[in-house]
Formats: structure tokens, C-alpha cells, sequence
């Protein structure tokens, strides 16, 4: 007979529990779609052919010139590049016997695993940079890289199609360039979400690629609206299109400024493995009374089966995507953690806490990286609204979770140091991105992810970021307004639209800015299972805009908080980052987030 498994009251699993705990029949029902293997998985850890222990992430530059050594302005840039991948660098030159080159230079961060693997990876047959992790989708043993199996893989490949098949079969982030030799094709894209930053440059001089740009220069993103395939001997390009998740009938089209204008489409749709967004699900939520707490109504929510049902999926989807984001990754010291977390002190971020306290060792400290910014009207207080939300979600965790050593980090930002960082780095970072609202979430992820350069124990090479609930849980005001205007046809077309355009205005500027300390930047919410999970949701379950702000907005994610503890933090309103953190604020102009930023330029 198999064990029953019951959660316990607070919602939250103990490391004891799960170690004790055998198959349950009530687990199985709770999983997503036909993936009962992640129950395994979940309860007594990813399988070793599914977890890679030697892993690197880089920093990309290829470049396809007439030149055959790189000029003074590609050498400036890449030390740009060396600060993504401080810990290996290795070029790599090509004659392709036309009068043209082929540079192909990788910096690595090393994140696991005794043995640094080299890149560029130049197995005979093809030469792969690679920036990325394989999450699920292919076999990875616990004495490879994902570098290396996916090299192995792309060398079996013998036709374009298999090459496709290869990447749109990997679960997780990615950035990549691939040098197949018998067909002279340089193969290149960034994942259907675009988690990982790449960009191009086309001028007389040759094109390029490259993780990050430089302002004053001609860049633009690569699109992650497919996969790029670009013929050397003819000099044409091909796109292999990823079917859109929102409109499974057409392919993904989504703009980047200036877009690679003369390629031609493969005339074939890529599947992804996040499942299509559908409306085709029907549910009315609970007819429960207000009360005089969001609290209450959402303890009273709780008490409705079938909602808490989609409360308890959602939590095992949450569950599964942190554990694969914070088991095995490194350590500096014993006393130092390996984790850290983006930390406002909002539901997002505090969710995400406490769910990746149930994975890591409580002798391990978690970093919180709470980050404020002077204001001429300040007086030298940093006490903004994140730094007050932040320890008030501090004492609740430090109460669910006494045994844990919670870091909380106080990054305070004056602005004689704003100014100097945002001329020195951030301004090209942030490039091609330029707008006001670039200007302020760059700034406050890269002191963020900096941490305090006084403090060791801030320096954790693995952060997480609640990056995607707002988008995909509607917690924005124009959600709200998108309903109140167009009903729920309008909501659904405003929550498609923003899974659509995270690659553009989001995920490539954020991981540029992270990786430039040397640190990579996970998404949980941004997990292909939670966005299936999410896609396959009725909006009525993650939202309710009967009820006011801080409680109708990303509802289902307020009761799953509600559920593991988070009793005050579950009720908080949202406010973004460039508000909580008061840098909106900080050079006190007036401005609209949509103009373009000076300071940037």
C-alpha cells in the first residue's frame, strides 16, 4: 500500500518530512500533466542523469569579419564581457578559406564541479558557446556539463531539423552560438522566453554577436522569436520559428528594434514544451463575503475545496522549479551561503524565500539583498518603502523559519555613487534599452546584485528573482484596468501580451546587468512547468478584481503565501521596484517611465 502524504498545516514541507516521506497517492493528482517523474524528483531529489554537476555559464562574442585579427574597439568590449566570466577565457579563430574569419571568444563563470570546461567547446565536428543551463530535456550525468552532452548532441545531428530538435527539447535558459563545420553554418538564438541576453551588430566591418553592447555603438537583441541559422557561404540567414504560445496557429513575432530585416522564414513552426495559453477553461470563484481583512477573506478563500486545490498545484509546480534552481550550486566558504535573493519584501520575493528554505541546508545562511536609494528630500534616511516592507517579511520568515540564518542585506545607494556606476557600466548594460523605466530597474538590479562590497557573505553567485509573477498573475494596475475596460477578454489579451514581450523588455537587459558581478540570475516563475501550469489556468483563479488592491491582484499566489505563513506579506499591494526602492525619486525628474533616458545616452 503506498504512503498517504499530507501536508502539513502551515502549508510548508520540512527537510525531515520530506526525507521520511514515500509515494503518495494524493501527490500524483496534484501533478502537472503527465510528468509523475517529478514526483520523484521532488521528494528525494533530481535523478543524477538529470543533474548536471559540472556547470559554467559565458559570456559570448562571435564575430564573422574580413578581419583576421579583432580591432582596439572589440578588444574595449570585451572587457565588458571578461566581467560575466571572470574564472576562464579562451578565443578561437576560424579561416573559412572565403577572404572571411570566424572569432569565436567565450568567458566562463564557473558554478559547479572541480574541472572548468573550455569554451569555445570545439569537438571536430562543430564549436558550441553556450550559456545556459539544462534544467530537463536531455540526459546530463553527474560527472558531465551541460556544455559538453550538448555539444555531443549537436555533433549527432545531420540536418537542420535535428539541430531544432535538439534545442527546443531544453528546459531552461539559454543563449547559445554554434559553429556546425561540414555545412559552415553558424547556428545562434536565445530561448522562447529569452532568459539569456544576446545581441547583434551588423556594419562593413562583419556581423557580430555578443551577450551585451556598448551605448554609442549599433546593438540590438536577438529576438527569441526562433532559432537563427546563417549560411557563411551564401550569407543568408534563416529563422526557425517558435510556434507562439499564445496563438498556437501563428509563429512568435515580436519586434526588438531593428530586427535581422533580410532573413527568410524556414516555412516551419517550433513546439516548445510550455504548453499554449487557453481560455478554455471555465471556473467561478467562490462567492465568499469580504472581510474586514484580506486576511480573513483570504483564510476564508482557503476554506473553498476546489480553490485550494489550484492552491496546492500551483505550490507543487513553485516547489519544483525552486528545487531546481537551488540545490548543488556553490558554496565560497563553509560560513558563507551559496543563495541569494532579489528581496523587496513583497509576496514575489518572500514566497520564493521560504520555499527555497525547504531545499537548502539550514546550516546555510540565505542572503536577502534589500536595496534603497538616496533622495534629496531623505535627509540620509534609507528607510524606503521596500526597505520597511523588507524586514517586516524578515520577522515573519525569521519566525517560520527560527532554525534559518536569514542575511538580510541593507544595499543603501547614494547618489554621487548612482551617478558614477550608471556612467561607468550601467548605461551600456542596460543597452540598446534606453527608456526611463530601464534606466531605473538596471540601476537598482546591478546594486542589488552587487550586494554590500563590505560584506562577504552578500556575495552569493546564484540569485533569485520573482521576476514573471506579476506578468503571468496579473499584478499590475493595468491589469485591473485592462478588465475594468475590456472585461475578461481584455485581461487575457494583456496577460498574453506580457509572456510575449518579457524577452524584449525584461529578461536580456536583467541578466546583463546580474552577470556583469560574476552571478547568475534565476527565474522560478519563469520555470516552462509554471508557465504551462499558469497557461492552462482559468484567470478567474489567479485573479479577482472584485476585491481591492493588495488582494484582488495575483490572488492565487496571495493564498499560496497565506498557506505557507506569509500571513502579513500575502496582503501587501504591489509596487515596483523603481518605487519601493525610491530611485524613481532619487535624481527627482519629471519624466514618464516610457521616455527615452538621458542619463542613459
Amino acid at each position: 500500500m503506498l504512503e498517504m502524504f499530507k501536508l502539513p498545516k502551515s502549508g510548508f514541507i520540512t527537510q525531515s518530512s520530506i526525507s521520511s516521506i514515500a509515494f503518495c497517492t494524493e501527490y500524483f493528482d496534484l501533478l502537472p500533466l503527465t510528468n509523475v517523474s517529478d514526483l520523484f524528483y521532488f521528494l528525494f531529489g533530481k535523478p543524477s542523469f538529470l543533474t548536471a554537476d559540472l556547470d559554467e555559464m559565458c559570456g559570448i562574442y562571435t564575430v564573422v569579419t574580413r578581419r583576421k585579427e579583432l580591432d582596439a574597439k572589440d578588444e574595449e568590449h570585451l572587457k565588458l564581457l571578461a566581467k560575466r566570466g571572470p574564472d576562464f577565457v579562451k578565443r578561437l579563430v576560424i579561416d573559412l578559406n572565403d577572404g572571411y574569419f570566424l572569432h569565436m571568444i567565450s568567458f566562463v563563470l564557473h558554478l559547479r564541479g572541480e574541472d572548468i570546461i573550455p569554451q569555445p567547446l570545439d569537438d571536430g565536428k562543430g564549436v558550441l558557446q553556450w550559456n545556459g543551463e539544462i534544467f530537463d530535456g536531455h540526459k546530463v550525468s553527474d560527472s558531465e556539463s551541460d556544455t559538453t552532452v550538448l555539444s555531443r548532441r549537436l555533433a549527432e545531428c545531420d540536418s537542420n531539423n535535428q539541430i531544432c530538435d535538439v534545442m527546443k527539447a531544453i528546459e531552461g535558459p539559454w543563449a547559445f552560438v554554434y559553429f556546425k563545420k561540414a555545412t559552415r553554418q553558424l547556428w545562434f538564438g536565445r530561448d522562447y522566453i529569452g532568459r539569456r541576453s544576446l545581441l547583434f551588430s551588423r556594419s562593413e566591418n562583419g556581423f557580430v554577436l555578443s551577450s551585451v553592447g556598448k551605448r554609442f555603438e549599433v546593438w540590438n537583441q536577438v529576438s527569441a522569436n526562433g532559432i537563427y541559422c546563417f549560411n557563411l557561404e551564401q550569407h543568408s540567414i534563416v529563422c526557425h520559428h517558435w510556434r507562439s504560445v499564445t496563438n498556437p496557429t501563428q509563429r512568435k513575432i515580436i519586434s526588438t528594434g531593428e530586427s535581422l530585416s533580410d532573413i527568410s522564414s524556414s516555412g516551419c513552426l517550433l513546439d516548445t514544451t510550455i504548453l499554449p495559453f487557453s481560455t478554455l477553461y471555465d471556473y467561478t470563484f467562490p462567492d465568499i463575503e469580504i472581510k474586514s481583512t484580506a486576511q480573513e477573506t483570504i483564510s476564508t478563500l482557503l476554506k473553498n475545496t476546489e480553490y485550494l486545490r489550484f492552491v496546492k498545484k500551483f505550490l507543487v509546480q513553485l516547489r519544483l522549479s525552486v528545487k531546481k534552481r537551488v540545490t548543488n550550486i556553490p558554496k565560497k566558504t563553509k560560513a558563507l551561503g551559496s543563495l541569494g535573493i532579489l528581496f523587496s519584501g513583497g509576496v514575489d520575493c518572500s514566497v520564493l524565500a521560504l520555499v527555497a528554505h525547504e531545499f537548502v541546508a539550514e546550516t546555510e545562511p540565505i542572503t536577502l539583498l534589500n536595496v534603497a536609494f538616496e533622495t534629496p528630500k531623505s535627509n540620509g534616511s534609507f528607510d524606503v518603502p521596500d526597505r520597511v516592507t523588507g524586514r517586516s517579511a524578515l520577522e515573519e520568515l525569521r519566525t517560520l523559519c527560527p532554525n534559518r540564518e536569514w542575511n538580510f542585506k541593507e544595499i543603501n545607494v547614494t547618489l554621487d555613487a548612482l551617478k558614477e556606476a550608471r556612467t561607468a557600466v550601467i548605461a551600456d548594460l542596460t543597452y540598446p534599452l534606453v527608456t526611463v523605466l530601464d534606466d531605473s530597474i538596471g540601476c537598482a538590479l546591478w546594486f542589488a546584485a552587487r550586494g554590500d562590497l563590505n560584506d562577504p557573505e552578500s556575495d552569493t553567485k546564484v540569485l533569485l528573482s520573482g521576476l514573471g509573477a506579476d506578468e503571468q498573475l496579473g499584478g499590475y494596475s493595468r491589469h485591473r484596468s485592462a478588465f475594468q475596460n475590456h472585461g475578461q477578454q481584455g485581461f487575457d489579451a494583456e496577460i498574453k501580451m506580457e509572456l510575449e514581450r518579457l524577452s524584449t523588455r525584461n529578461l536580456g537587459r536583467d541578466d546583463r546587468i546580474v552577470s556583469h558581478h560574476g552571478k547568475e540570475v534565476r527565474f522560478p516563475y519563469l520555470d516552462e512547468r509554471v508557465i504551462s501550469f499558469l497557461n492552462r489556468t482559468p484567470s478567474s483563479v489567479k485573479v479577482n478584481f472584485s476585491f481591492g488592491r493588495g488582494l484582488g491582484e495575483k490572488i492565487l499566489l496571495r493564498a499560496v503565501a497565506f498557506r505557507l505563513g506569509l500571513r502579513g506579506t500575502s496582503a501587501l499591494p504591489k509596487r515596483a521596484i523603481q518605487f519601493g526602492s525610491r530611485i524613481a525619486k532619487a535624481e527627482a525628474r519629471d519624466e514618464r517611465a516610457s521616455d527615452i533616458c538621458s542619463r542613459l545616452l
